[in-house]
């Protein structure tokens, strides 16, 4: 199964279900494997990238 290099996280999933949701296919799938890198995640919202941190008034 070719898998992409240089990613933060990789889930590697088997189709456990799937159901129609209007003109989607929603699939329901059970982890196998996953790989972390530990880099820092990048999150795409708002129309800009952003580095996604710890909100400071949470308890760590």
């Amino acid at each position: 199964m070719p898998l992409l290099d240089d990613v933060v996280a990789t889930l590697v999933c088997r189709n456990v279900r799937q159901y129609e949701g209007g003109d989607h296919l929603i699939f329901i799938g059970e982890i196998e494997h996953y790989r972390y890198s530990g880099a820092e995640p990048l999150v795409f919202h708002a129309g800009q990238y952003r580095i996604a941190a710890a909100h400071p008034g949470l308890a760590q």
